[in-house]
């Protein structure tokens, strides 16, 4: 069924998009329902029915004469496309066929800002092996997107890339996964000023602290007392002993890069590591 929906898929996407004179002859009310996603899409996806999802966009193509990339296109009044739907039902089938075919969705975000990459990285268990896919796919379709517009450094409304996420999720496979493909996302900071690096610190986690201190930093100053030196100070200060300790190695990693850093620019005598 899922290689059957695949080629189906192909074959609607070759058809002919609808003249913009019939589109422009919509009512406003009727144009803003044509942007979101019929509920009988919603529950296919829900339930994993492959055959149900093929029937439904099949009828909205052949009888109502939508093209296949309006579907694509429509969301929920969440701002979840069909692809935000399986991910968080964790439907792998129908992820990868929507991923495979209308890879720009892999970037849209809902209105809280969430991309898929968002969705699967706070959650771990089966997600992510969606992870994989993910990754799968947008290396084969979107790998040339420019370094600052990549999906694992888009933000949602409160500033957290997919890494944030994942970090305060304890996800710690999702963490590995999301440091392979842009391991300077490690220092980039939310609305709170935290790096995914200082959330590792408040969580405790050492899987995810011993992942993220292997990313360089390339400037200590913006932290301004959001620096994972600081989130190991307050846990301590707080009488968390555990994430107090699990964080030495990079709170030691931290002290002596900041020290050679100011040696270098002369801020004192001599570098003292010498």
């Amino acid at each position: 069924m899922k290689e059957m929906l695949k080629q189906k898929i192909e074959n609607w996407k070759n058809l002919p998009q609808p003249s913009s004179s019939a589109s422009a002859c919509l009512e406003y009310e009727e144009l803003e329902s044509s942007k979101l996603l019929p509920p009988q899409l919603l529950t296919s996806i829900k339930r994993q029915d492959l055959f149900s999802l093929f029937w439904e966009i099949e009828k909205m193509i052949e009888e109502e004469g939508v093209h296949i990339s309006v579907i694509a296109n429509q969301s929920s009044r969440a701002g979840n496309t069909m692809l935000h739907i399986a991910a968080m039902y964790e439907r792998q089938d129908i992820l990868e066929v929507i991923c495979e075919h209308f890879p720009h969705l892999m970037k849209k975000q809902n209105i809280k800002g969430d991309t898929v990459v968002h969705i699967i990285g706070r959650n771990a268990g089966k997600k992510n092996v969606m992870m994989r896919s993910v990754i799968e796919w947008y290396e084969r379709h979107l790998e040339d997107d420019e370094e600052d517009n990549k999906v694992w450094r888009m933000e949602n409304i409160h500033g957290n890339t997919a890494l944030h996420e994942a970090v305060m999720a304890c996800n710690v496979e999702g963490v590995k996964m999301l440091y392979r493909e842009d391991g300077g996302v490690t220092h980039l900071m939310n609305k709170e000023g935290k790096s995914a690096l200082y959330l590792g610190v408040e969580t405790g986690n050492y899987d995810i602290i011993n992942v993220l201190m292997e990313a360089p930093f390339f400037n200590r100053r913006i932290h301004q007392g959001t620096s994972p030196l600081h989130a190991a100070i307050f846990a301590r200060s707080s009488g968390e002993i555990t994430k107090y300790s699990v964080s030495q190695p990079l709170v030691k990693s931290w002290l002596v890069d900041t020290v050679k850093e100011q040696a270098e620019r002369g801020e004192f005598g001599e570098d003292p590591s010498k």
